[in-house]
Parts: C-alpha cells; sequence; structure tokens
C-alpha cells in the first residue's frame, strides 16, 4: 500500500523513499472498532495534510475492492447453488420418471417362472432318459427269452413298475407324455413286451427331443429377460448415485454462499 500511497500524492509532494514514507504512517483502530484512525507524522502541516488524504484514499479503494472481490464471489456462488437446484430437480424428475416405467419386478418374476420351468424340463428330461435306459434294459432282457412265452417273475415286476414310473413321469412332465398306445401289463408274452418297449423307447425320445427344443427356447428368452434386468438396474444405480452426487453438491455449495456472506459482510462492516 506504501507504493500506491507514493503513486497517489499530489505533484509537488515531498520525495520520499518507501521506507520513509512507512515511518511517518500509522493506523490504529478507533473507539468503534468499525472505524481506523490514520496519522501521519510529518514536520510541514500542510505535507502531513496531503498524505493523511492521499492514503485515505488509497486505503479506501483498497477496501472497496475487498468489497466488491467479496460481493463477486457471493454473486458467484449463489449462481453456482441455483444451477446444482436446478441439477438436483432435474435428476429427481428423471427418478421419478423412470420408477414410473420401473419393470425391474416384473422381470424379475418372468426370470423366476422361466427359470422354474427351464428346471422342470431338465428334471423332465433326465426322468425320461432314466426311463429309457430301464426300457432297453428290460427290452434285452424280454428278447432273450421265447417270443411266445411268459414273463418270468422278476421280468413281470420290472415291467410294472416301469409302467409305473411312465405314468409319473407324463403326470409330472411340463409336456404331456403320451403312453396310450405304449402300456405295459405283466401279463404280455415276451416278444408282445419287446414291441411295446420299442414304442414306449421312440415316444420317450421324441419327447426328450421336444423338451430339448423348448429348453433351447427358452434359454435365450431368460437370458434377454436378464439382461434387461441388469440395464435396469445400472440405470436404477446411475441415477440413485447421480442424485446423491447432486445433493452432496447443493449442500456443499449452500454453505459456502452461507460462509462467503458472512465475511463479505464482516467486511462491509468493517470498511
Amino acid at each position: 500500500m506504501v507504493a500506491e500511497l507514493r503513486d497517489a500524492l499530489p505533484p509537488g509532494a515531498i520525495p520520499l523513499s518507501d521506507g520513509a514514507l512507512r515511518q511517518m504512517l500509522t493506523a490504529t483502530a478507533g473507539k468503534d472498532p468499525t472505524l481506523v484512525k490514520l496519522t501521519v507524522a510529518c514536520g510541514d502541516p500542510a505535507d502531513a495534510a496531503a498524505i493523511a488524504n492521499a492514503w485515505a484514499e488509497v486505503f479506501v479503494q483498497r477496501a472497496g475492492g475487498l468489497i466488491d472481490t467479496s460481493e463477486g464471489q457471493v454473486r458467484f456462488l449463489e449462481a453456482q447453488v441455483a444451477q446444482a437446484e436446478q441439477d438436483l430437480e432435474s435428476l429427481a424428475q428423471e427418478l421419478l420418471a423412470f420408477k414410473a416405467v420401473d419393470t425391474r419386478a416384473l422381470l424379475q418374476n418372468r426370470i423366476a417362472a422361466a427359470t422354474e420351468q427351464h428346471a422342470a424340463y431338465l428334471q423332465a428330461q433326465a426322468d425320461i432318459a432314466g426311463l429309457v435306459l430301464d426300457a432297453q434294459g428290460l427290452r434285452s432282457l424280454a428278447s432273450a427269452q421265447a417270443p411266445n412265452g411268459p414273463l418270468s417273475a422278476p421280468d413281470a415286476l420290472a415291467t410294472l413298475l416301469l409302467q409305473i414310473r411312465a405314468f409319473q413321469a407324463s403326470a409330472s412332465a411340463p409336456l404331456q407324455l403320451q403312453i396310450g398306445e405304449t402300456a405295459l401289463r405283466d401279463d404280455m408274452a415276451a416278444g408282445e413286451l419287446s414291441t411295446a418297449l420299442d414304442r414306449l423307447i421312440s415316444v420317450l425320445d421324441a419327447k426328450s427331443r421336444e423338451i430339448q427344443a423348448r429348453l433351447l427356447t427358452l434359454e435365450p428368452q431368460i437370458l434377454a429377460l436378464q439382461t434387461d434386468l441388469q440395464r435396469l438396474e445400472a440405470e436404477a444405480d446411475r441415477l440413485e448415485r447421480a442424485q446423491q452426487v447432486a445433493e452432496a453438491k447443493q449442500q456443499l455449495l449452500a454453505t459456502q454462499l452461507e460462509e462467503t456472506r458472512v465475511a463479505a459482510a464482516n467486511t462491509s462492516r468493517d470498511v
């Protein structure tokens, strides 16, 4: 400030170095803390008055600059807070719009239902594979006997058990298993049983292929549903995180604005 004061002295004022001028100046607080007392010690009263008046003008300009700077910061932060509040409101509206068409619960239900159906198909396919193996084993035994001869007791029992399992598979499978013409009886002759078992194996193989086709259709559908769900989850997460960041930013700027307003008010009062 000393250099500014020296430059502000009127023409014809006594030439002084910065050090000499600084020794002549004294600034003290007045009884009122909002006032500052400026004192100039100089042997020539006219020079003392000229220096004091120039110093007062420089001091007021410097203080005014501080006020302008503080007010500029306040205006800047006010604009920032307004923008942050606008951004926060926009995100809130975007989140509301997303929730209005949020189908995540529906997708989860569809995925659960499709997954359950997929598991049922796989179980039916495994059951049919087991039936085919049993039928093939029983057919081998029947083929080893006389075509018109009666079945032995173990074969008859195995036939009956196979019949029961076939009916159970028909009742529990996702696709109906038509076994009417392949019905097995424990009073069948060996040749008749072999023919019936061939028909049963053919029906089971066809049903297994049908289930496999259903699985090949269902699996991409499940994957597509999962992809849609993941997309919605990611969008929901993005919006929620953006809202949290916007809220934190708005609160921080509001705090800074309040602190700057207080500082600006104190500066203005002190000047």
